[in-house]
């Protein structure tokens, strides 16, 4: 590290918190069955569509990508969440075709319309199998879909979702926020893949350095004896990464607090859960400004 900040400290945070989408299936449950074929007039168009019962994921297994899902981790995060219990009774839990090819937190958690491809009607637990309805859309990707499950290739589907995972034993963790059900041909590198959406290491400043020092070289430093709230109301407003937790969660207000040498934050899912975040570095780095007005204040 350069001269004047070789005092840092690197850390791994407890709660790293990934999207991850993959095909979180046992090859050998893989099954396609065709309910039904239909079609529908769009602008005098006439475009068809098929409804399949199919299996979406395996549950206690390792699977493709070297993780375990436990079957209550994953039933509970979508019997228990609102926006999908809504989405499923108005027929709109939409699914992709194909993850998104950018790695982006927020492209990753965003459904696109125009890549999409088929709904998931309902949903059910099989043993260690859930299984669903799901329908192609009449549209061009669904119509792709459609014609390869006619052609009598298996319709295969890949978890998108927000959540950690226990190195030493591959689980994945609770909670866990599904996000959707891609359409996918099988798991590839680009297709299977972990994103993080926070860091997985994150600089932590020893309180007695002088944040403001470092980006000014000012080598004056009066400790701030204020509290963290005007930083705290910053961050809210300004954090791509507290926007994405908030969101994910449904939270209508954001309940937070921030860790005295304010490099994370800890935001309140609810009364038994709380997301610990990194913060971005260059809203970390615009702090200095911030304490600069506080010393200005005093």
């Amino acid at each position: 590290m350069s001269k004047g900040v070789d005092s840092f400290m690197i850390k791994k945070p407890d709660n790293t918190l990934y999207i991850l989408s993959e095909c979180a299936l046992n090859p050998d449950d893989v099954k396609t069955e065709i309910l039904n074929e239909s079609s529908i007039e769009i602008n005098g168009v006439k475009r068809n569509f098929v409804t399949i019962d199919t299996v979406l994921q395996s549950f206690e297994v390792l699977n493709w990508n070297q993780r375990i899902y436990g079957g209550e981790v994953v039933m509970n995060s979508i019997d228990n969440d609102g926006m999908i219990q809504n989405d499923i009774k108005k027929g709109q839990w939409i699914g992709e075709y194909g993850h998104p090819l950018d790695l982006s937190p927020r492209r990753q958690m965003i459904i696109y319309p125009p890549t999409t491809s088929h709904r998931i009607l309902n949903y059910r637990r099989e043993g260690n199998l859930l299984c669903a309805n799901v329908q192609t859309l009449a549209n061009d990707m669904g119509t792709q879909m459609m014609n390869t499950i006619l052609q009598g290739v298996p319709a295969a589907f890949s978890l998108r979702s927000l959540g950690s995972v226990d190195m030493a034993t591959r689980r994945v963790k609770s909670p866990l926020k599904v996000i959707t059900y891609d359409s996918v041909n099988r798991p590839s590198h680009i297709e299977a893949y972990q994103t993080e959406i926070l860091s997985e290491s994150a600089i932590y400043i020893p309180t007695s350095m002088d944040l403001a020092s470092i980006i000014t070289e000012s080598a004056v430093y009066e400790p701030i004896t204020e509290s963290f709230e005007d930083i705290i109301k910053y961050t809210k407003e300004r954090s791509d990464n507290v926007k994405i937790v908030a969101d994910m969660f449904k939270l209508d207000s954001i309940k937070c607090s921030l860790c005295e040498n304010a490099t994370r934050m800890n935001i309140q899912i609810d009364n038994n859960t709380t997301v610990n975040i990194p913060v971005e570095t260059a809203i970390n780095m615009q702090y200095a400004d911030i304490l600069k007005s506080l010393r200005e204040k005093k």
